[in-house]
């Protein structure tokens, strides 16, 4: 017999039922109740053992501007390993919560944002204006 069951018998013969709610009937979620006594934070620290967040060089802002909409901005990063450069079109205040099931925030679904980011290879690549004439000129019209 499972925790949720025995904790539904329980709830019942005590005539409880109606204070649990629909939580502890989901499959998914373990009363806190049924924790061993002594447990303590040994217990907590199990339950919550995730894997390590991944280290990464940050990037750094170069500048930041006003974007189009209300409470929007365009930023500017640059990358110092590679020299890319990206802009990012996002929100400037967004809700978050921290989730039980997740050592991330949660920052919900977005509808407004994008990314564009541009190599230092390509940036070099790149025809100056003055040159962009003269090669059209070269080209027999047909």
């Amino acid at each position: 017999m499972t925790i949720i069951h025995r904790t539904l018998r329980q709830a019942i013969s005590l005539g409880a039922l109606g204070s649990l709610g629909l939580v502890a009937c989901s499959q998914g979620a373990a009363p806190q109740q049924a924790a061993p006594s002594g447990g303590g934070p040994d217990a907590e620290q199990t339950q919550r053992d995730f894997p390590p967040k991944p280290q990464f060089q940050p990037m750094e802002l170069q500048a930041q501007y006003q974007g189009p909409f209300e409470d929007t901005v365009i930023q500017r990063w640059r990358d110092p390993v590679d020299g890319s450069v990206c802009y990012l079109y996002i929100p400037a205040q967004v809700s978050r919560e921290r989730r039980e099931d997740s050592p991330f925030l949660d920052y919900g679904s977005n509808n407004i944002g994008s990314i564009s980011c541009i190599t230092q290879q390509m940036a070099l690549r790149s025809v100056p204006a003055g040159q962009a004439p003269q090669q059209q000129q070269q080209q027999p019209s047909e």
